[in-house]
């Protein structure tokens, strides 16, 4: 397997998904973050990206993707039930319920989120480039029939 650089996510990145899912940020800076849940009811289904057979994407130094989206996730998680979200996870470790066929895989997820009836889903991806032309940020899909999520898409790709 070829190896190819991982582009990071910084902590802008989770604190516009914090924003983009109805909390308020009162205060933050490097260290801390506090939250604040509009509505102790909504679920959010986190799923870490890739996991268990299904590696990802690799650095050069060898980390996988599936590590990162699973240490991101459980961070993420871990804010947003702080704050009084439900918070659902796909996985929350290297270990996969679902068998190693990626029709499947994707199927398992879509399963996790319909069984906890979830308001949001968030999936965590590392993209990465075989090229060497630069190319970083962030990718974000929405659905264009909900105004809010739209306008907090529009908010994070111009920040």
């Amino acid at each position: 397997m070829k190896k190819i650089q991982i582009f990071s996510i910084s902590l802008g990145f989770l604190i516009v998904f914090l924003l983009g899912f109805g909390a308020n940020v009162l205060f933050f800076n490097d260290d801390s973050i506090e939250v604040y849940a509009n509505n102790n009811m909504e679920t959010i289904v986190i799923d870490a990206g890739h996991g268990g057979y299904d590696v990802g994407c690799i650095a050069l130094d060898g980390t996988q993707e599936k590590d990162i989206t699973l240490d991101i996730a459980l961070s993420t998680g871990e804010l947003l039930e702080e704050a009084g979200y439900n918070v659902v996870y796909t996985r929350t470790s290297d270990n996969v319920s679902w068998p190693e066929d990626n029709k499947e895989d994707l199927q398992s997820r879509i399963d996790i989120t319909e069984d906890a009836d979830a308001n949001y889903y968030i999936s965590i991806h590392i993209n990465s480039s075989d090229y060497n032309d630069g190319a970083s940020g962030y990718e974000t899909y929405v659905d264009f029939n909900d105004d809010e999520m739209v306008k907090w898409q529009n908010l994070f790709m111009r920040s």
